[in-house]
């Protein structure tokens, strides 16, 4: 299962496409450290890249792992952002990117590998 854009509904009396908001069950969940497994180490598929408005990142990655789609956050200028340019420049879709857990302040993240 992948994300899908929401569906287009029939047009509305003054001849406007309606379309609704996405409901939960449409969007992928954010992937957390503790998904990676008990290694710690783990291959992501990037399946997409789009751009966020939110205030914690500024691309939402959309990842494959073990099957299950993930959104992940990507913040501009960031180490993950830095080693993925390195890379692969700005051509992220359709990539295997090596992560892994790292704790940074006794918070878990997942980084990039080299």
């Amino acid at each position: 299962m992948g994300i899908r854009a929401p569906k287009k509904q029939q047009d509305n009396s003054e001849g406007k496409a309606h379309i609704s908001a996405p409901s939960k069950s449409d969007l992928a969940p954010f992937l957390k450290s503790g998904e990676i497994g008990k290694s710690g180490k783990a291959t992501l598929k990037i399946v997409s890249v789009r751009d966020s408005a939110s205030e914690f990142s500024d691309w939402i990655a959309d990842v494959k792992l073990g099957g299950k789609m993930y959104a992940w956050g990507i913040k501009a200028n960031g180490g993950n952002h830095r080693r993925l340019y390195a890379k692969y420049k700005a051509a992220w879709a359709g990539k295997q990117v090596k992560v892994e857990v790292k704790t940074h302040l006794g918070t878990k993240y997942i980084a990039v590998s080299d």
